[in-house]
């Protein structure tokens, strides 16, 4: 008889997407694995509070009434992939701000098109230098946006934009995956109304 860990991919989703709720989130069994821990280093680097509540993996976050991008953990950020998911929520919380290349597997190269093109869709632009994401944010409701594949982190990153922009937005091609499905529930409790969770086609409903 084992005991085994929650999801990783759920529990990263879940970060990023803490930070759009203006007050405390708590997340209960989070796993107590190294990419957690790489992007709460980069968000404690950025003002958020972070802390433990028990050895269960349960834990509370409260975001700042400012950001210190200034002062973000590039070491940790190049270290996992899922920094990419903080442009979602960040593009409503600042008009600038920039977040260092992501790094994680060795699997070969991955592109980051999927999430570029759905955000720019609802008015984040990104230029590239080295080493460095740099982000600029107009967020504006595009009535439909389709991704330019079903990625679990890319949709992830389009839900949590749509999520802040007033009116409804529908994504199509959108993954339909369990840590995708985490991500909405979650969303719906900050006040958040998406119809098709679980499906290819989702419907946001912005506040």
């Amino acid at each position: 008889e084992i005991v085994v860990r929650t999801s990783k991919n759920a529990a990263v989703g879940l970060l990023c997407a803490s930070l759009l709720n203006k007050g405390t989130t708590t997340l209960r069994r989070m796993p107590k694995i190294e990419e957690v821990n790489r992007l709460i280093e980069v968000m404690i680097s950025i003002g958020v509070k972070v802390r433990w509540l028990n050895d269960l993996g349960d834990i509370e976050i409260k975001p700042p009434t400012k950001f210190t991008m200034n002062k973000i953990d590039v070491q940790a950020g190049r270290k996992t992939r899922s920094v990419l998911m903080y442009m979602g929520p960040l593009m409503h919380l600042m008009s600038e701000f920039r977040i260092p290349f992501a790094g994680g597997c060795k699997l070969g190269e991955r592109t980051i098109r999927p999430h570029l093109f759905a955000l720019e869709e609802m008015g984040l632009k990104v230029h590239t230098t080295t080493g460095w994401y740099n982000c600029a944010a107009k967020p504006v409701n595009p009535g439909k946006v389709v991704m330019y594949e079903s990625g679990n982190t890319p949709t992830e990153n389009a839900i949590m934009a749509a999520s802040r922009i007033e009116g409804v937005i529908e994504i199509r091609r959108a993954a339909a995956n369990y840590m995708v499905v985490d991500v909405c529930h979650f969303l719906t409790k900050l006040g958040v109304k998406i119809e098709g969770i679980g499906s290819n086609t989702l419907r946001i409903h912005g506040v």
